[in-house]
Protein backbone atom coordinates (compact mmCIF):
# COMPACT_ATOMS: atom_id res chain seq x y z
CA UNK A 1 0.00 0.00 0.00
CA UNK A 2 1.02 3.50 -0.89
CA UNK A 3 1.08 6.49 1.66
CA UNK A 4 0.25 9.99 0.17
CA UNK A 5 0.97 12.69 1.56
CA UNK A 6 -0.33 16.24 -0.47
CA UNK A 7 0.69 19.39 -0.04
CA UNK A 8 -2.52 22.32 -0.64
CA UNK A 9 -1.88 26.28 -1.36
CA UNK A 10 -5.36 28.33 -1.07
CA UNK A 11 -4.12 31.94 -1.09
CA UNK A 12 -1.44 32.09 1.72
CA UNK A 13 -2.62 29.09 3.99
CA UNK A 14 -0.99 25.89 3.55
CA UNK A 15 -2.56 22.50 4.33
CA UNK A 16 -1.58 18.90 4.58
CA UNK A 17 -4.01 15.73 3.59
CA UNK A 18 -3.03 12.54 3.20
CA UNK A 19 -4.60 9.07 1.08
CA UNK A 20 -3.83 5.59 1.20
CA UNK A 21 -3.79 3.80 -2.00
CA UNK A 22 -4.11 0.06 -1.30
CA UNK A 23 -3.87 -0.75 -4.99
CA UNK A 24 0.13 0.09 -5.38
CA UNK A 25 3.18 0.24 -3.84
CA UNK A 26 6.02 2.06 -3.95
CA UNK A 27 8.17 0.19 -6.35
CA UNK A 28 5.15 0.21 -8.39
CA UNK A 29 5.72 4.36 -8.49
CA UNK A 30 9.24 4.18 -8.52
CA UNK A 31 8.89 1.45 -11.55
CA UNK A 32 6.11 3.75 -13.18
CA UNK A 33 2.95 1.73 -13.14
CA UNK A 34 1.53 4.44 -11.14
CA UNK A 35 2.04 8.15 -12.44
CA UNK A 36 2.78 11.37 -10.32
CA UNK A 37 -0.31 12.53 -12.43
CA UNK A 38 -2.46 9.68 -11.48
CA UNK A 39 -1.82 10.31 -7.89
CA UNK A 40 -3.01 13.65 -8.03
CA UNK A 41 -5.77 12.65 -10.17
CA UNK A 42 -7.36 10.33 -7.64
CA UNK A 43 -7.95 12.38 -4.93
CA UNK A 44 -7.71 15.75 -6.34
CA UNK A 45 -9.22 15.33 -10.53
CA UNK A 46 -6.55 17.31 -12.01
CA UNK A 47 -5.38 16.53 -15.26
CA UNK A 48 -2.32 17.18 -17.36
CA UNK A 49 -3.34 20.74 -18.49
CA UNK A 50 -3.22 21.56 -14.77
CA UNK A 51 0.54 21.51 -14.42
CA UNK A 52 2.26 24.29 -13.31
CA UNK A 53 5.74 25.53 -13.71
CA UNK A 54 8.70 24.21 -15.37
CA UNK A 55 9.12 21.12 -13.38
CA UNK A 56 5.40 20.10 -13.86
CA UNK A 57 4.95 18.61 -9.83
CA UNK A 58 2.59 21.10 -8.99
CA UNK A 59 -1.07 21.39 -10.18
CA UNK A 60 -4.08 24.05 -9.68
CA UNK A 61 -7.02 22.01 -8.19
CA UNK A 62 -10.69 23.82 -8.53
CA UNK A 63 -8.59 26.87 -10.38
CA UNK A 64 -7.66 28.58 -7.06
CA UNK A 65 -5.29 26.11 -4.88
CA UNK A 66 -2.30 24.59 -5.70
CA UNK A 67 -2.07 20.66 -4.95
CA UNK A 68 1.20 18.64 -5.11
CA UNK A 69 2.30 15.32 -3.60
CA UNK A 70 4.61 15.67 -0.63
CA UNK A 71 5.95 12.46 -0.12
CA UNK A 72 5.29 8.57 -1.21
CA UNK A 73 6.15 5.67 0.99
CA UNK A 74 5.12 2.03 2.05
CA UNK A 75 2.66 1.41 4.51
CA UNK A 76 1.02 -1.42 6.40
CA UNK A 77 -2.06 -2.19 7.21
CA UNK A 78 -0.87 -1.91 11.10
CA UNK A 79 0.24 1.85 10.94
CA UNK A 80 -3.19 2.65 8.55
CA UNK A 81 -5.10 1.69 11.14
CA UNK A 82 -3.14 3.64 13.47
CA UNK A 83 -3.55 6.79 10.99
CA UNK A 84 -7.51 6.28 11.00
CA UNK A 85 -7.73 6.39 14.22
CA UNK A 86 -6.06 9.41 14.45
CA UNK A 87 -7.28 11.25 12.47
Amino acid sequence: MLLINYGIQDGENEYRDWYCDENYNHKDYETGKVTYLELLNCLYSVNEDDFEGSNGYMSYWDNTRLVWIESIQNIDQATLDILRKCA
